[in-house]
């Protein structure tokens, strides 16, 4: 009789521990060391409308459930952020250090391969984004490390390539060709700009930009001094990510040998946007509208074609970096401005 409870007994814990029945959310949890920001926002690829955010407690640990579909997200720390992929009742379990955002980046939990994949991808991409495009290697040394980076690419996805379906392989694989031909072809426009647009070179100029305080502004009103300028509109997504470390280099070199100057590309009946975005941000600097947008005089000279574009010129109104670093570099820029003595 006691062996007959004992059976029912187990037999109704093993049938409680096999429920495999999913929840209707998802669990997206995890932990912060060296916290900067207070919460952390989640996003869709494919819904510009999803916009969750998820609060990140005093020691660094966050926890919530929200609804999805199953869909690739991402989740941004301040201005760092990740791709992963999810559906309703997954459990995400993250974990990084907010100084060092892509090398100390784990996701685990379910989807674990596939977010695996996410995590050692991004960090070929932000090997990209400090070392290339290298203008001062020869282009046979050049055309080299493309080819080991891309590599390196097409390794990782063949690792892993068992645990995505075959669409997302197939696209994979066109961006590491298109990312091989965008490396080589930014290259060699690199150094076309260098031939115009070189160290020491007399920079292009623009007069009588409207100015955000009232009045115009010329390039020749700021020499004396370094000047910064950041060309941005108000509709570009990476220009307003790069907004909160320009304000933070701006303050940190208030009263410098510097002028920092946005310059904006937008078209003239956005002249209201960018003036709504410029209180709403508390942007400082000098703020300058562009006379004719992307056909500026400024703009073509300096061989725009995409944005954000920082530019550097020395206080005599020569150029010291056509591509300058952006504010997001941190150290880099910042070892730029101490170099010159700024």
């Amino acid at each position: 009789m006691k062996k007959g409870i004992l059976l029912g007994l187990v037999a109704a814990l093993t049938l409680g521990s096999c429920n495999t029945e999913k929840k209707n959310y998802l669990t997206f949890k995890g932990k912060v060391t060296n916290v900067k920001v207070d919460s952390l926002i989640i996003g869709s690829t494919k819904n510009r409308d999803f916009k969750r955010v998820v609060k990140i407690n005093e020691d660094g640990t966050f926890m919530d459930t929200l609804k999805v579909e199953k869909n690739t997200y991402y989740f941004m720390n301040a201005q760092k952020g990740i791709r992963f992929e999810a559906e309703n009742g997954d459990v995400v379990k993250v974990s990084f250090d907010a100084e060092d955002f892509t090398n100390s980046m784990s996701i685990t939990g379910d989807k674990e391969e596939i977010n695996g994949y996410y995590v050692s991808k991004s960090k070929l991409d932000a090997d990209i984004q400090s070392k290339f495009p290298d203008t001062n290697l020869e282009e046979e040394v050049y055309a080299e490390k493309v080819s080991g980076l891309t590599k390196g690419y097409s390794d990782l996805l063949a690792v892993n390539e068992a645990y995505l379906d075959s669409l997302m392989v197939d696209s994979e694989k066109k961006y590491i060709k298109s990312l091989e031909d965008h490396l080589n072809k930014t290259y060699v426009d690199k150094k076309k700009m260098n031939e115009t647009l070189g160290k020491g070179m007399k920079s292009p100029i623009f007069e009588n930009y409207e100015n955000y305080k009232g009045g115009t502004t010329s390039l020749s009103d700021l020499e004396g001094k370094y000047v910064y300028i950041d060309v941005w509109a108000t509709w570009c997504g990476p220009c307003k990510r790069e907004i909160p470390d320009l304000k933070k280099l701006e303050e940190e070199y208030h009263g410098k040998n510097i002028h920092f100057v946005s310059l904006s590309v937008d078209k003239a009946n956005a002249k209201d946007a960018w003036k709504a975005m410029i209180a709403e941000k508390e942007m400082g600097g000098i703020q300058l509208f562009a006379d004719n947008d992307w056909s500026s005089s400024f703009v073509k000279e300096y061989l725009i074609k995409g944005i954000p574009r920082f530019i550097l010129i020395d206080p005599n109104g020569n150029i010291v970096d056509a591509d300058a670093p952006r504010p997001s570099s941190g150290d880099k820029i910042r070892g730029v401005f101490t170099d010159l003595g700024i």
